[in-house]
């Protein structure tokens, strides 16, 4: 049977080429039947899931795009394919797309270079998958601005990848990922090996100061949006960490730094998403917030790329996707400030919201449960933020326009199904465990009834707080303005002062006393008649030595 990655590899380069608005439910369950048998066959219902291309990239090094998972590599990929599976779902569903068929090919593409990815067993593949991964990205986004913001920032970050894998191949001798560990302790340059790492997943990953691209995405369809957020570029960062993670530890310095960030990562998103108006900024933020949470995990080496991981990524992927619910409901209205007073209008839409949450806290406390501070610290930060929001949206006063509130229903119920169906799951699950789950709602209730942030919403109201980007203005300020100092300094040193005061004078002046010296000689004087004989006597004389003589 043909293997699982070459059906998703071909399905989805096909549905990227079919023409617009194409046999759209023809294909989507083509799509379906792909993801379906790609499941089946990590199940090993279908075959072996192994495979291994022998790839003659390199002179004289072997490179084997090897795809041979153990059990944890088959639950780490199934979590992939279903993730895949409800950002095609949801695009399908939401018929906001004008080329659905694109866009869900891609999504399968992406999929195909994310597994890729997770099996690599050496960097050159590793490599191959995060640069094809960045073109899928690139290819997905359709804002100008968005495009520019994020392919500056992903270009430098697989720059560095390249050439730090580069520097390591020439010390190691080795592209094998698992030979990194016993070897990197005799490597010269390891703190800056390691930092350029680290700087490189921050940037995939939008850790803060490095999360403008992101941001600039709000712009975005919604649930194209949230796919990239949580299975793209951001899972590839975490990806690399976990496949290089044995590297970090030859430097005093990475640790450390992966703290500082992650928890200010943490913090900046805690910030946002409650006072930020726009509720895709909000989503935007609260990625940043489930990110920083993950890599805390790394930085104190509590939690682990395990299977539950997936099923926590899927989880916030879901949790984003109940605010989408908000948003359809208000008639694709973005700003929280003109909502409010929702709930008597939309109370099953608030019920998918609640155990949204509920999902997500589970799944976070299923995860980083092995410390019982990190996994505390996490569920409060969710609690307070997804009550802030949900209490904006129901409770606060209205400020919603009567367009708006005329129109206001609960979505489509094929639009909530998922979330119903994966709570149903975790919770038959987890129903031994049924009395801290009422508690935590009790408690999540409380914090929503009591809103005990409420009057941050007076910031929604400062427009110039809104769509002031801290990053960009650092940017700004302290790297594009001294640079535009020194180019305009150099161009008034290089360009007035030496290439025109100098340069273009010395051979205005030199040609000005050539055409001197040539008026002069074809003046009416005897003089220049006996110059130009004893020139012509002279070349002939040359000529004559030059050519009869030799």
């Amino acid at each position: 049977m043909p293997h699982y990655l070459v059906i998703l590899l071909l399905v989805g380069v096909v549905s990227v080429f079919i023409p617009k608005n194409r046999m759209v439910y023809w294909w989507t369950s083509a799509i379906f039947f792909a993801l379906m048998y790609s499941a089946l066959f990590l199940m090993g219902c279908l075959g072996s899931v192994s495979l291994t291309y022998n790839w003659q990239a390199i002179p004289n090094i072997p490179i084997a795009i090897s795809f041979v998972p153990e059990y944890f590599g088959r639950c780490a990929c199934l979590g992939v394919l279903l993730l895949s599976f409800f950002a095609i779902y949801y695009n399908i569903i939401l018929k906001k797309e004008e080329r659905p068929n694109a866009i869900n090919g891609l999504v399968l593409l992406n999929c195909v270079f994310v597994i890729s990815a997770l099996l690599s067993p050496n960097y050159i593949q590793l490599l191959a998958a995060v640069g094809m991964s960045d073109v899928i990205v690139f290819s997905a986004i359709n804002q100008l601005d968005a495009k520019k913001q994020y392919i500056y920032g992903n270009f430098f970050a697989d720059f560095i990848l390249l050439n730090t894998f580069a520097l390591i191949f020439v010390q190691s001798d080795s592209i094998i990922i698992s030979d990194f560990g016993s070897a990197s302790k005799q490597w010269s340059h390891r703190d800056f090996i390691a930092i350029m790492l680290l700087l490189c997943i921050f940037i995939k990953s939008g850790i803060v100061m490095f999360h403008t691209a992101y941001q600039k995405m709000s712009s975005l369809n919604y649930n194209r949006l949230n796919f990239i957020l949580y299975a793209t570029t951001p899972l590839m960062g975490a990806i690399i960490f976990e496949n290089i993670k044995d590297i970090f530890i030859i430097s005093a310095y990475s640790y450390p730094l992966l703290k500082i960030f992650s928890v200010l990562t943490v913090l900046s998103a805690l910030v946002g998403a409650l006072c930020v108006d726009n509720i895709k900024r909000k989503t935007v933020y609260l990625s940043m917030m489930f990110w920083g949470l993950i890599f805390i995990g790394y930085a104190w080496q509590i939690s682990t790329f395990n299977p539950k991981f997936y099923v926590l990524l899927l989880s916030a992927f879901l949790f984003n996707n109940s605010l989408m619910l908000v948003y359809k409901a208000a008639s694709d209205e973005v700003l929280v400030s003109r909502m409010g007073g929702f709930l008597k209008s939309l109370k099953f839409t608030f019920f998918i919201n609640v155990i949204s949450v509920i999902l997500y806290a589970v799944t976070w406390w299923m995860y980083a449960q092995k410390s019982i501070p990190y996994a505390v610290i996490g569920l409060l930060v969710i609690s307070v933020v997804s009550a802030h929001i949900f209490s904006e949206v129901y409770l606060s006063q209205s400020k919603a326009d009567e367009w708006v509130l005329a129109r206001l229903k609960n979505p489509l119920f094929l639009l909530w199904l998922p979330i119903i169906l994966i709570v149903s799951i975790i919770l038959y699950v987890k129903s031994n465990d049924w009395q801290y789950i009422y508690g935590f709602a009790v408690f999540w209730m409380l914090l929503f009834i009591f809103h005990p942030f409420r009057k941050l919403s007076v910031l929604y109201q400062y427009d110039s707080l809104q769509k002031l980007d801290k990053v960009t203005w650092i940017y700004n300020f302290f790297i594009l303005a001294p640079l535009r100092f020194f180019g305009r300094v150099l161009r008034l040193i290089v360009d007035f002062v030496f290439i025109e005061r100098t340069l273009i004078a010395s051979i205005k002046n030199a040609i000005r006393f050539a055409i001197f010296i040539f008026k002069k000689l074809h003046g009416k004087n005897i003089w220049g008649h006996l110059i130009f004989v004893i020139m012509g006597v002279a070349i002939v004389v040359i000529a004559y030595y030059k050519g009869v003589m030799q």
